[in-house]
Order: structure tokens, then C-alpha cells, then sequence
């Protein structure tokens, strides 16, 4: 069966470059058989050459065993898009603390997966999400992924007040108390004013859109434009 004819696959893929450049090869790929896409020393090459299309897209068609191989997996997020790999990733990698560092780390800016999401984050396990050193640490790649943490998680004042720091828009994920919080609320908006929207009524009352603005301005004029950032 043709299926499961590497030469023909072979012969196939070299006439659509010649053809049509512009096709990516898993789309050709995505009727090899499954014994075919279980078959790394042949897969493998064919997403390299597709890394311009986003390696992720040729990974997704690999085996379950292939998709739970670390080191592929780690490989593969080097590529080109490939960091957006990890929601096809078996439940174990994403689990791996390394393997979500790593996506996140490598996750391309601006930049959405399959499934329109933009954060690695978002595809790691339930223990993680809920883990707060992770969080903590994560958040030092991408404070947007305290959106997809664990309900406790986004209720810890501690972490809460340091994503709003970082990006105030993650005022809009915090529990009622929080958003209720006048410290909290300040920091976020000093960060962001536009967030100030999702403070309780009582501190949108209280904080009116331009003082906002206020609040932001005089925090940027304390602030040194570039500081390092301190992982301690």
C-alpha cells in the first residue's frame, strides 16, 4: 500500500518542492501510515525541511510514542515555531517542568498556536499550574501565564501582586477580593491604566481614568526606563 511506501512518500515530496514550494510537506505527510509516522530516522528529516511552515505542524502528525519522547520534543522546540509543539506533547511532557520552561522560553512573539493561544503555559499540567514556586519562576518568562494558573494560584496575593507588576492586565484573572484590593489595583494600573476596568466598582469610582494615568506617569518617572530583572 502506498501508505506505507517510504520511497513513494519520498518520491512525492520531492516532486511538490519542484511543483509547489509553498505547500508545506505534512500535508503530504498526513497520509502516511502510522507505522510510517512512527518512524523517527524518516520523520524527522521532513520536519526540518517544513521548520519554515512551523515544526510544530509536522510534529503533531508523529506517533504517541514519538510525542512522548523528551528529547525530541526539546529538539524539535528549537525549530523554527517548533516551541508551539507542546499541545501536542503526551500528558507526561507536559507535566516536565523543563519541557514547559523550554516552550515558553522559545514560544515565538505575536504568535499563536493551532488552537489560537499564545502561551505555552496554557497546555501544562494541572500539578504545575497549581504548583506556586513554578508559577513564580514561569512568570519571570511570561507574566501572562498566571491566567492559566490554578484558581488558588490566582488568589495568592503574593503571586497576584507580582503579575500585576509585570502586566497589569492580569488584574482581569484574579478573584473578587483581589480586584478589590487597593494596593493591587494601584500596581496593576500603574503598570497598565486601561486595567483600572477591571478593579471592583468601588475602586473604579475611586480611581477615575485619568488619574489612572496619573498613577502610571508618576510610577514611570520613578522607575529607571531599563532595569534587570532580579530572579531572587
Amino acid at each position: 500500500e502506498l501508505k506505507e511506501d517510504k520511497a513513494f512518500l519520498e518520491y512525492f515530496v520531492k516532486e511538490n518542492e519542484e511543483r509547489d514550494p509553498s505547500c508545506p510537506i505534512v500535508k503530504i505527510l498526513e497520509f502516511a501510515s502510522d507505522s510510517i509516522r512512527g518512524d523517527l530516522d524518516f520523520m524527522l528529516p521532513f520536519l526540518e525541511m517544513d521548520a519554515m511552515f512551523g515544526a510544530h505542524r509536522g510534529y503533531k502528525l508523529l506517533s504517541a510514542d514519538l510525542r512522548n519522547d523528551r528529547e525530541l520534543a526539546l529538539n524539535v522546540m528549537k525549530m523554527q515555531y517548533g516551541a508551539c509543539c507542546i499541545s501536542y506533547c503526551s500528558a507526561e511532557l507536559r507535566a516536565d517542568p523543563e519541557i514547559i520552561k523550554t516552550a515558553m522560553s522559545l514560544w515565538p512573539s505575536d504568535v499563536c498556536d493551532d488552537n489560537f493561544e499564545s502561551c505555552a503555559f496554557k497546555y501544562a499540567s494541572d500539578d504545575l499550574r497549581a504548583n506556586p514556586e513554578f508559577v513564580a519562576q514561569v512568570m519571570a518568562i511570561d507574566p501572562t501565564c498566571f491566567m492559566y494558573a490554578s484558581d488558588a494560584i490566582r488568589a495568592d496575593r503574593d503571586l497576584a501582586l507580582h503579575a500585576a507588576q509585570r502586566n497589569g492586565y492580569m488584574l482581569k484573572y484574579m478573584c473578587t477580593e483581589l480586584r478589590a484590593d487597593r494596593e493591587l489595583v494601584r500596581a496593576a494600573v500603574q503598570n497598565r491604566p486601561d486595567s483600572l476596568e477591571f478593579a471592583s466598582r468601588e475602586l473604579r469610582e475611586e480611581l477615575s481614568p485619568d488619574q489612572a494615568l496619573a498613577v502610571a506617569a508618576a510610577s514611570a518617572e520613578q522607575v529607571p526606563e531599563h532595569q534587570p530583572y532580579d530572579e531572587d
